[in-house]
């Protein structure tokens, strides 16, 4: 019974204590901080007070490690937040500690248990130029208050009269104190605040952590992945990727002109990595296309475009006498480790493409063998990097090769004699099939050993009326003969032409008879004399200058005489020169008219010179001097006359005056003496003579 009495009294002690417990006031449970400027706000969960022993909540604060004092003495149990005003938050520092306690009196003054004591959230902010970066912050309470919500959230804002924040940006989980960003702005500011919710209902804010966002560039420059010709549209396009730089906002796309100019010629989005260039002013058909590629920011800023990207251009030639295809393409220009290999793709009458055969990345051509002229064909290139998964393709190039037809003929009609210099040969050329050149030969006779002489090109495809010229000189060889054969593209003679000679003229001057005798050859015809009816045309003048009229004519002789006036022959160059017409024809249906070579030729004075004269005032042969018998004397006539010592006895410029045998006005001895005499003709060649004579008395 003893022992049951003392159970009830431990009992009754035991249930006395809790309610004694029970009756205290409880300790209050802070659980947010806020900073707003320099201000802190806190929140907590108040202090029950079930026997109304509550006098009032003490709220304490160190700054930087310093010791915690009294900030505030709230008297009303039932306020739960508080707004320290002279919180001096960031000033000067921005490690505040904040805890709160309940004081009550039960009797006896007495303080609750201290609350958790909580430090604001104070972001740390890194940027890189006008880029955000990492966001960094610390917890209110290590470890993490049970009560609070299990993630972040962190807002974000730009500068702005009015502040727009973008809240709940990131919702990093408790625990993970950090925010990655990477937005872009120029010349702006960057904001963030992080917030965390209570299940108490209140919510912690962090202090707000700006930077200024200032770049001073554009992003770096960047290169073309690749560009590529469309080979089913013909159009060139652009590849690239993202750049790594995340303030870019967009692509510059340049053309690059065949001069090197760059011209902008779109811009497009941060989100966009190929382009299609559809103008038709850049065909990629006729030339390589050649672009660049610039990244801009949000400042529109770009460090420009410094690598040039250009595509392949095929081309080909066709070797119709071997069957050959000859595939030539400019090299793919841009990738920094060059082009590893090209490979060649062909189809055969719009069948599938079929690789034909890969090149080194330095080699830039490819011959196919075996084409037919009953195909169709189409070809294009493929270039691949150095580093591998990139490509390029250029334009593709379809054709179909048609092994022309053979040139029928060719006939040579006339050669003209130019100033004696050179001959031009009138011809006729069969046009309608395409060759190579003509090849002209020469020779000066007629049944002679001919000489290749000359390469003719013509200079277009469709006249069939050229006229050769032969620039070799004829060595005073005027009478020449030719023939021309057709080269074809194979190099291969087709066809020969017929022979022709120039038409060769000798004129013989009479000055005695005082006329002219012509003589030349005639034309060999491969016609009926009765269709060309040849005609030769007699022309003369004086110095060169021919007169407008001939004055003979014939057509079957090759000679010709022409009278002149005595006159003429003192000072004049006789000229003559043949015309020769020959009508159209069936075999070469245009008239054709050529010249022969123009012959000139001078009458020079003759003299007559003593061989001895008597000066003894017998008045016979009194006088020395040399006589023109024919033509006159011209210009710069000089006679000089030294004894048998070389020394001038006589000296005269006029033609007309003659020695008297005497010097300074005495008779000189009989015996030799000596002449010099020169003069200008009027074809103003010089004629020199000299000898000796006899004076005797």
């Amino acid at each position: 019974m003893k022992v049951n009495q003392s159970i009830l009294l431990i009992i009754a002690s035991l249930m006395l204590v809790c309610s004694s417990v029970s009756a205290q006031v409880t300790a209050p449970s802070l659980r947010c901080i806020s900073v707003d400027g320099s201000q802190i706000k806190l929140d907590w969960v108040i202090s029950n007070d079930p026997s109304g022993e509550f006098t009032k909540y003490e709220v304490f604060q160190s700054i930087g490690m310093s010791p915690f004092v009294n900030v505030a003495n709230l008297n009303n149990r039932i306020q739960n937040s508080y707004t320290h005003i002279n919180a001096n938050f960031g000033a000067p520092s921005s490690d505040h500690r904040y805890y709160i306690i309940a004081e009550y009196d039960d009797g006896t003054v007495k303080n609750t248990l201290p609350s958790d004591t909580l430090r604001p959230i104070v972001p740390n902010l890194t940027v890189n130029q006008n880029v955000s970066g990492q966001l960094v912050w610390n917890p209110i309470h290590t470890p993490d208050l049970p009560s609070s919500a299990a993630r972040y959230d962190v807002d974000r804002r730009f500068s702005g009269a009015v502040p727009n924040w973008t809240n709940g940006l990131a919702t990093p989980n408790l625990g993970d104190e950090f925010f990655n960003d990477n937005v872009a702005r120029c010349d702006d500011e960057v904001f963030y605040r992080v917030r965390l919710q209570d299940n108490s209902g209140c919510e912690s804010v962090s202090a707000i952590a700006n930077q200024v966002l200032v770049k001073s560039a554009g992003p770096a420059p960047m290169s073309f992945s690749a560009i590529s010709v469309n080979k089913d549209f013909g159009h060139t396009e652009l590849f690239w990727d993202q750049h790594p730089e995340p303030e870019t906002i967009g692509y510059i796309i340049f053309y690059v002109d065949a001069n090197g100019s760059a011209v902008i010629i779109d811009t497009v989005s941060s989100s966009t990595f190929s382009y299609k260039d559809l103008d038709v002013r850049r065909p990629s058909f006729l030339a390589a296309q050649c672009y660049r590629i610039a990244p801009i920011d949000s400042c529109s800023k770009t460090q420009g475009a410094i690598s040039t990207h250009c595509t392949m251009h095929l081309t080909r030639t066709f070797d119709p006498c071997e069957g050959e295809v000859s595939l030539n393409w400019t090299p793919y220009d841009g990738w920094d480790n060059g082009v590893e290999q090209y490979d060649v793709y062909m189809s055969t009458n719009n069948g599938p493409f079929v690789l034909k055969g890969e090149v080194d990345g330095t080699v830039n051509s490819y011959g196919i063998l075996n084409i037919s002229a009953i195909n169709t064909y189409a070809f294009y290139i493929t270039a691949r990097s150095r580093t591998g998964g990139v490509s390029s393709n250029s334009n593709l190039l379809g054709t179909k090769f048609d092994i022309a037809d053979k040139t029928q003929h060719i006939r040579l009609r006339s050669a003209t004699i130019n100033e004696n210099t050179s001959v031009g040969i009138n011809c006729l050329v069969d046009r309608k099939a395409e060759f190579d050149h003509i090849a002209l030969y020469r020779s000066h006779s007629r049944e002679g050993t001919y000489q290749k002489i000359r390469k003719f090109v013509p200079s277009n495809r469709v006249d069939s009326f050229l006229t050769i010229e032969d620039t070799i000189p004829l060595d005073n060889q005027l009478k020449a003969f030719y023939y021309a054969i057709v080269i074809d593209e194979c190099g291969k003679p087709i066809v020969k032409s017929n022979t022709i000679s120039t038409t060769y003229l000798k004129a013989v001057g009479s000055k005695y008879d005082f006329k002219t005798e012509l003589n030349w050859n005639l034309a060999i015809i491969t016609d009926t004399i009765e269709q060309v009816q040849p005609a030769y045309y007699a022309y003369y003048g004086m110095n060169r200058q021919l007169q407008a009229n001939y004055f003979g004519s014939s057509r079957t002789g090759t000679r010709l005489e022409h009278p002149f006036v005595s006159d003429a022959i003192y000072s004049n160059e006789f000229c003559y020169q043949i015309e020769l017409i020959q009508q159209a024809s069936t075999l070469y249906p245009k008239e054709d008219i050529s010249y022969s070579n123009m012959e000139c030729f001078l009458f020079e004075p003759e003299f007559h010179i003593p061989t001895a004269f008597s000066p003894n005032i017998d008045g016979v042969n009194e006088i020395w001097k040399p006589e023109i018998i024919y033509g006159e004397a011209g210009t710069g006539y000089l006679l000089q006359i030294y004894d048998r010592w070389g020394k001038i006895v006589f000296e005269t410029d006029d033609p007309n005056e003659g020695w008297d045998g005497t010097h300074n006005s005495e008779p000189c001895p009989i015996g030799s003496y000596i002449y010099k005499f020169k003069l200008l003709s009027y074809s103003e060649s010089q004629i020199q003579r000299e000898g000796t004579f006899t004076l005797v008395r």
